[in-house]
């Protein structure tokens, strides 16, 4: 769970104040410089970058009860037809990334965001007013979470590695805690000993 910084905190409480919370966003287009955009009436000097105001709209995360992945829009004018060119280039800039920040104006000096969300673009379409991109989670949902497995009695560190720590002049070793006591290695053991019996955690 992200947490607000203590000055978000104490501006978000303020009755009054000339501090904002701020949306940016960095594109990432292959082959394209990376762009930085905010949704503001002028630039912001922030992390190393100056973020260009421009006009965005991010719309509402459409999820269905088909356990599709779910994805969301977000529009970025295209009046000037400035980024039409990187679309087309790009064949609508699949494979691209776009990371939205929300940031306090009173917190320029923090490089760490208060909001952070990651999105993977997977199409884009576009018109006279808007380039709109149609985004989902920059994961797989269908991935293997986590990617190793956590097994009661199997080593998973490769034999004679620097995680292993084996140094003695046995050839061979088949993972097991029994093996790895037979060699005197077992404090560097890569198993889960102690994992309910018969136990196998993905």
């Amino acid at each position: 769970m992200q947490v607000l910084s203590d000055i978000a905190k104490f501006e978000k409480n303020q009755i009054y104040t000339d501090g904002v919370f701020c949306m940016l966003l960095q594109v990432d287009i292959p082959n394209v410089d990376t762009l930085y955009l905010c949704y503001n009436n002028e630039d912001i000097q922030w992390n190393g970058h100056l973020w260009q105001n421009f006009p965005v709209e991010i719309g509402e995360n459409s999820q269905t009860q088909d356990s599709s992945i779910p994805t969301i829009e977000i529009k970025i004018c295209n009046i000037t037809r400035e980024l039409a060119g990187f679309v087309e280039d790009t064949k609508g800039a699949n494979n691209g990334k776009i990371t939205v920040y929300i940031i306090n104006t009173k917190n320029l000096t923090s490089t760490t965001p208060e909001i952070e969300e990651r999105w993977m673009i997977q199409k884009a379409h576009s018109d006279q007013e808007w380039i709109t991109f149609t985004v989902g989670p920059d994961y797989s949902p269908n991935s293997k979470m986590p990617q190793e497995r956590y097994l009661k009695n199997g080593c998973r560190f490769c034999y004679k590695s620097v995680r292993c720590g084996y140094i003695g002049t046995v050839t061979t070793c088949n993972h097991t805690l029994t093996d790895c006591r037979k060699h005197g290695n077992s404090k560097r053991f890569g198993g889960f000993p102690g994992i309910d019996q018969g136990g196998v955690y993905e």
